[in-house]
């Protein structure tokens, strides 16, 4: 039986990884905006963020070179006050929820057409090119949704407790609170740029795949697959 070609396998392979990666993201969003009470998800929210404000000040070298100038404002702040902005953080991120319910259904549908499609063709059914060419296509749009959704949420998030937290890490530092809305927002757009950043990558590695599949998408070789797999 004749085999696929190896650039044909890999991306199959790869795009095995990306949906489970997205199908898992999408069912942990799903669970968080559906299974959990506000007070649960606040909670939640806070512990994630204790642990990461006690593992930088164990260890001042995790930041990487660019984010250590940002955080080390963060890590001056007393526990306690660390804490209550953590609260309030969970109780915003919540209110998104009427947002990421939705986007975590259509996200998790994508990947498993990005899955069975992937798959198939692995497994040289006649339809799986076809799939997985789709489900590449359709992912794309997915993609710039979720980037603008990004980017809404942070500016929303900034608008809502910027204020709050520039003011309790102006009363630590010494400098004023404007310029630590500046601070704040230096660290919002390389949030957002980093999120840009990987979900570029995902829409260029989608884009490229798409493409190639267009040759494996004819007539003939879709009836050689299938002759294949009557053998």
């Amino acid at each position: 039986m004749p085999r696929l070609p190896f650039l044909l396998r890999l991306l199959a392979v790869l795009s095995l990884c990306l949906g489970v990666w997205g199908a898992m993201s999408a069912l942990t969003d799903i669970n968080r905006s559906l299974l959990l009470e506000r007070s649960v998800y606040v909670v939640r929210v806070k512990e994630r963020q204790l642990l990461l404000f006690d593992q930088a000040k164990v260890r001042p070298e995790s930041p990487s070179p660019v984010l250590r100038p940002l955080i080390e404002p963060f890590l001056k702040l007393p526990r306690a006050e660390f804490e209550r902005l953590s609260l309030l953080l969970g109780d915003a991120l919540y209110d998104r929820r009427g947002v990421a319910l939705p986007l975590g259904v259509l996200q998790l549908i994508l990947c498993w057409l990005l899955l069975s499609g992937s798959l198939a063709t692995l497994r040289r059914q006649p339809t799986g090119v076809s799939t997985w060419s789709w489900a590449c296509w359709a992912n794309i749009p997915f993609a710039l949704l979720n980037m603008l959704v990004t980017f809404v949420h942070s500016r929303t998030l900034m608008s809502r407790l910027g204020g709050t937290a520039a003011e309790a890490l102006a009363a630590v530092t010494g400098r004023t609170r404007e310029i630590e809305m500046v601070t704040l927002w230096q660290l919002t757009r390389l949030f957002v740029m980093s999120q840009a950043f990987m979900e570029g990558l995902g829409v260029l590695f989608l884009g490229l795949t798409a493409l190639y599949l267009q040759r494996f998408r004819l007539p003939t070789l879709e009836r050689a697959l299938e002759r294949d797999r009557e053998r």
